[in-house]
């Protein structure tokens, strides 16, 4: 009796076997190892109990009957554990596709700068950076410069009595940097702004039509001062009041 329990086992491994090599018949989720049969065992015949879950609202099966078409729901581990055989799943045919070629330069101003080169346009610094796939881009700081060759254009275009000129000093220089150190113009205190300003009555009939101190006083009056980058203006617009009168 054993015996013939021992042969049809063996007939029934071979058997398997057989019709999985004949089908073909991989492991369509062999991506999901783990210990499945192994930890609940296997079943013979149906056994909807025989399960396991494998994905979120899915189970996978170790009895005979996961086994019923070419596309089954055992569990990966179904065929080493109960069968065992070892199936693997073919690997995808080589593709011939090249992948495409990485972008590696900006171009800028007619030149070229490789990824993360650096260079400087006027007060701006800027690196050649990924922007997105296949993607470079040059990117530079947003600072409003002090001296831009537009805005020279655009004011000598048009008649302002004046010619704007590029002045080598303020090359390279922001804004910001030029309206804080250069014109020294910094916000009064609030205590300042309360101030009432001083009042007085005059004729304007008695006042000249024109009046230039540096002619009605040439040996007293102070000349221009550069203050440099200093912000200094409040202390040598004081010097220059107090010396001249």
């Amino acid at each position: 009796m054993r015996n013939s329990q021992l042969l049809w086992h063996s007939a029934l491994l071979l058997l398997g076997y057989l019709t999985l090599a004949s089908l073909q018949v991989y492991d369509d989720m062999s991506d999901l190892r783990g210990s499945y049969c192994e930890y609940i065992g296997c079943c013979q015949n149906r056994k909807d109990t025989c399960s396991k879950p494998i994905i979120v609202g899915t189970l996978c099966y170790c009895d005979d009957f996961c086994n019923r078409t070419d596309v089954h729901d055992c569990c990966p581990d179904y065929w080493s554990v109960c069968w065992g055989l070892e199936i693997t799943t073919p690997l995808p045919p080589p593709t011939t596709r090249r992948p495409p070629e990485q972008i590696t330069s900006c171009t800028f101003k007619n030149r070229v700068y490789f990824v993360n080169q650096t260079t400087r346009d006027n007060c701006k610094n800027c690196r050649c950076v990924p922007t997105g796939v296949q993607k470079v881009e040059m990117m530079c700081d947003p600072d409003v410069c002090l001296i831009d060759d537009e805005i020279l254009y655009a004011v000598n275009a048009e008649s302002h009595g004046w010619t704007a000129s590029n002045y080598s000093k303020f090359w390279g220089e922001t804004l910001e940097r030029g309206v804080k150190y250069r014109l020294g113009t910094l916000q009064p205190k609030k205590d300042v702004i309360r101030m009432n300003p001083v009042k007085r009555y005059y004729d304007p009939a008695m006042l000249p039509t024109h009046f230039d101190s540096a002619s009605e006083w040439p040996r007293y009056v102070t000349g221009i001062q550069d203050q440099e980058w200093c912000g200094s203006s409040w202390a040598i617009s004081t010097a220059a009041v107090a010396s001249d009168r």
